[in-house]
């Protein structure tokens, strides 16, 4: 029987009832020790907690066939020693183990149980010599073979393969990457009671026959013989495409998930690819909500972490794909889209994407509003242009004023880099507009950026005199004004006046702007505002106060060091603004002021004779107002001392009228 150095009461994850065809709960009861060999110092941890494995410097997380595994190199002795002892040629047990070898022509131990110095006992080698040369053999020897399976496939080094052996007591099979290679008869013998216990990577006794690779994943089941259809179940739950170590559970092992192949795709840059049903995943263990989609394996100068999304419809598996490049990036890169399940079950399939260049417009920073230049100077504008597809020596500039008369050239410079330069020069004039710069590229793709432009007169330089009116403006009136522009305009249905001025010569003191209400021919203040700055805009709402009002509207500019006048005593004071709103009745344009009183008369009349003839004095009082209102308001200009002189007549009418009714 097989001697135990440590009695351990082993429980191993049961499930009292299997859900599957296949019952693994002989392999879960049996298996005494499993080293999953990712280890990173000091002894070899046993998974199914029984006995951990004493180890002398083995080289710790190489690469294994799962995750990591232990190294061997041949020369030093390095080892895992177990506390089984194999003493009889007819014992029951099994085993399983990765092996990967450098070396397939010389005796090399992957593990052994020696029961004398002679060699006796039970081990798994590469065969040194014919007919064992570059094989696998499981054997046992007790003065003499009494079992001998030897592996049809010749090992290739550098090359993982997974061998398992199971002893019922009267045949022992071979099996190699889970297929049975051998199958012989054991002959009854027994061993010494001195034995060394199961040691991996060298021979016990003297430390011959040294490993010289790597050994992953070995697991001893204690008197039971694997059937196929286990050593099938094991080589599956630790082959690759699981990349899972043995779980020893009585549920079927873990499947990796599906996923279809998925077609290239192709798009242009700076856009977003939607893809319907992109591919289908599933898994046989696992509700597809629980599958976890992400990718790799891509060039990261198209793509980042958070370029493709996916969405998965839980019910059929179909999974909508849409994918966003970096900004600007073009090119051809592989992207691998991965699967995984609940039990880390990888599935993954590989498409290419191509992304097509698409032109880039330039683009151009803004240039600050305004640009304020002094007549026939010239100003100098910097600004900076980019374009990622085209030279800059293919790039076209233009500059476009709303009034060209204030541009007497505009050049551009510095074509060969992002750095560039606007040179307007100003006419002898002044004003304000808009520049619109753009810049363009072959294709052509345009972009813009608009500022004002205001060009003020030299103050110093030019000359006024009433003489030279061809230096000067006149607005309403005979007073000139200079280097200034203004507007004025009074709705006369919202009765809002709004009043906007520029100063070009920029050194204006103030403006002192009067509002009157000029109804009836005479002069009522109704605004007295004095306008500082260069340039603004004032407004004024006489839509509750004085609707209907006739308006006349000054401003005076003042300017600190321009004349505007020569000779003595000349002030630097001009009228720029003398302007007459009028709101009467369209029949009051035809009339002067005297006419108006006349025929204001003379309505007046008509309309108090037509109160006397009802013999009502009730009725000729209303006519006689409504004839009053009429002739001031809507017909004709009458002054306001007119119509308080002709209600006073009425009113004396009216007691006359009484009074010799009642004599």
């Amino acid at each position: 029987m097989i001697k135990r150095l440590m009695i351990v009461i082993i429980g191993l994850f049961l499930v009292a009832t299997p859900t599957f065809a296949l019952d693994v709960s002989n392999m879960n009861t049996n298996a005494h020790i499993y080293y999953a060999m990712e280890d990173a110092s000091g002894n070899i941890v046993d998974s199914v907690g029984n006995y951990d494995g004493l180890a002398t410097s083995p080289l710790y997380q190489q690469t294994g066939k799962i995750d990591y595994g232990l190294g061997f190199d041949g020369t030093t002795t390095r080892k895992v020693v177990t506390d089984i002892s194999i003493e009889n040629a007819q014992d029951v047990y099994s085993y399983c183990i990765w092996v990967n070898s450098d070396d397939n022509a010389n005796w090399r131990r992957a593990w052994s149980s020696m029961v004398a110095t002679n060699g006796a006992g039970h081990l798994l080698q590469i065969g040194g010599s014919a007919p064992y040369l570059g094989k696998f053999r499981w054997t046992a020897y007790y003065s003499g073979v009494k079992f001998d399976a030897i592996s049809t496939t010749s090992v290739a080094t550098n090359t993982w393969y997974h061998v398992c052996g199971a002893s019922d007591g009267s045949t022992a099979k071979l099996y190699v990457d889970g297929t049975e290679e051998a199958s012989v008869s054991i002959t009854s013998a027994s061993g010494s009671t001195n034995a060394w216990p199961l040691t991996l990577g060298v021979r016990p006794d003297n430390n011959a026959e040294k490993w010289d690779g790597e050994l992953d994943e070995f697991v001893f089941f204690d008197g039971y013989t694997l059937n196929q259809t286990e050593v099938s179940f094991l080589y599956a739950s630790g082959s690759p495409t699981s990349n899972q170590q043995y779980t020893f559970s009585t549920s079927a092992p873990n499947t990796p998930p599906t996923i279809t192949p998925i077609p290239d795709q192709s798009m242009n840059e700076d856009t977003t690819l939607n893809v319907t049903n992109a591919f289908v995943i599933a898994d046989a263990e696992d509700p597809i909500s629980s599958l976890t989609l992400s990718y790799s394996d891509y060039n990261t100068s198209l793509l980042n972490t958070t370029s493709i999304s996916f969405d998965v419809n839980t019910t059929t598996g179909a999974v909508d794909m849409s994918i966003t490049p970096l900004p600007d990036a073009y090119g051809v890169t592989n992207v691998t889209i991965n699967v995984t399940d609940t039990s880390a079950g990888t599935n993954s399939s590989t498409f290419e994407l191509t992304i097509f260049n698409v032109n880039d417009a330039p683009t151009i920073t803004a240039i600050s509003s305004p640009q304020i230049v002094t007549e026939s100077n010239t100003l100098v504008i910097n600004f900076n242009v980019t374009d990622i597809d085209n030279p800059y020596t293919d790039l076209i500039y233009s500059a476009v004023a709303g009034d060209t008369s204030l541009i007497s050239s505009a050049t551009f410079s510095n074509y060969d880099g992002t750095n560039q330069t606007l040179t307007i020069v100003a006419p002898a004039d002044f004003g304000k507009t808009d520049i619109n710069v753009s810049v363009r590229d072959l294709q052509p793709a345009i972009a813009s950026t608009t500022f004002d432009y205001i060009v003020n007169c030299n103050t110093t330089t030019r000359y006024y005199s009433p003489m030279n009116v061809t230096e000067q403006e006149f607005v309403g009136s005979t007073t000139p004004t200079t280097c200034f522009d203004q507007t004025f305009n009074y709705n006369t249905i919202t009765d809002i006046l709004t009043y906007t001025w520029h100063d070009f010569g920029s050194t204006m003191n103030n403006i002192k702007f009067w509002a009157y209400d000029t109804t009836g021919n005479f002069r009522i203040p109704l605004n007295e505002t004095t306008l500082t700055g260069n340039n603004g805009t004032l407004t004024i709402d006489y839509s509750v106060v004085n609707p209907n009002y006739n308006i006349l509207a000054i401003a005076d500019l003042t300017d600190n060091t321009r004349s505007f006048y020569t000779g003595s005593g000349v002030s630097s004071t001009a009228r720029v603004l003398d302007v007459e709103i009028n709101q009467a009745g369209q029949l009051g344009s035809l009339f002067s002021v005297s006419d108006g009183i006349v025929y204001g008369v003379l309505i007046l009349l008509l309309f108090l004779t037509l109160g006397i003839a009802s013999q009502s004095a009730s009725l000729t009082l209303i006519f006689s107002i409504l004839g009053l209102f009429i002739a001031s308001k809507f017909v004709l200009r009458i002054p306001s001392q007119f119509i308080w002189i002709t209600g006073a007549l009425v009113v004396i009418l009216l007691y006359l009228i009484a009074k010799l009714r009642t004599d």
